[in-house]
């Protein structure tokens, strides 16, 4: 994931977005600054910088709301050890939304691992009875390290 703040110098630019698959900027202005200067920035996600936003907390009956229905969400490395695919599994059983995303590390314990978890995972995910599975809608350059797969 390339987390892009300003639009920087083509020498620095060009040679990032070829190795990542995802990038995040934190508003329109970057993603129009980028179009401009002749970057397809279409798929680019725009992930606003929270803290420059005054979000004001949920009182309490907002929180007591989302405490029981809002969804589950989690962010893991994709390792069995982290053990998401009981997490999915158990997902069954609320009548609420899970979401998780889940990052490559740049290691593994064994050649494939990650690959086969996320295949156990996203078969977990499968049977969930509010989720899918959305994977990589953007096209393009593939790392395989730093990328995000979202089951939800």
């Amino acid at each position: 994931m390339l987390a892009m703040h300003v639009v920087g110098h083509d020498q620095d630019l060009a040679p990032a977005l070829e190795r990542t698959d995802l990038v995040v900027a934190p508003s329109t202005t970057v993603l129009g600054q980028a179009h401009n200067r002749g970057y397809d920035s279409t798929c680019w996600r725009i992930v606003p910088n929270a803290l420059l936003d005054d979000h004001r907390a949920p009182d309490a009956s907002q929180r007591e709301a989302l405490r029981r229905s809002g969804p589950v969400r989690v962010l893991a490395r994709l390792g069995p050890e982290k053990n998401v695919r009981a997490l999915l599994d158990a997902g069954r059983l609320v009548d609420r939304g899970v979401e998780v995303v889940l990052a490559e590390a740049g290691f593994e314990h064994a050649a494939g691992a990650q690959a086969a978890e996320y295949r156990r995972c996203a078969h977990s995910a499968a049977h969930l009875l509010m989720g899918g599975i959305r994977d990589g809608a953007c096209p393009g350059p593939r790392s395989s390290r730093g990328s995000l797969k979202q089951l939800s």
